[in-house]
């Protein structure tokens, strides 16, 4: 899961380069999600573009 989001965050930077993106994941190991692979990295790229398009500039 680390990997799948640290990859959506850098391919959302290339895409909104304007916004500031920071990844912190916890220190303990996230636990493994069942699911189609390709389905959540869509929904977390869905997610990242929102942010991008409709967050506020500040947070």
């Amino acid at each position: 899961m680390a990997d799948l989001l640290a990859q959506a965050v850098e391919h959302t930077r290339r895409r909104h380069p304007a916004v500031t993106y920071r990844l912190s994941l916890p220190v303990q190991e996230i636990p493994a999600i069942h699911g189609w692979p390709a389905g959540v990295r869509l929904a977390i790229d869905n997610l990242l573009d929102n942010a991008a398009l409709h967050g506020h500039p500040t947070g």
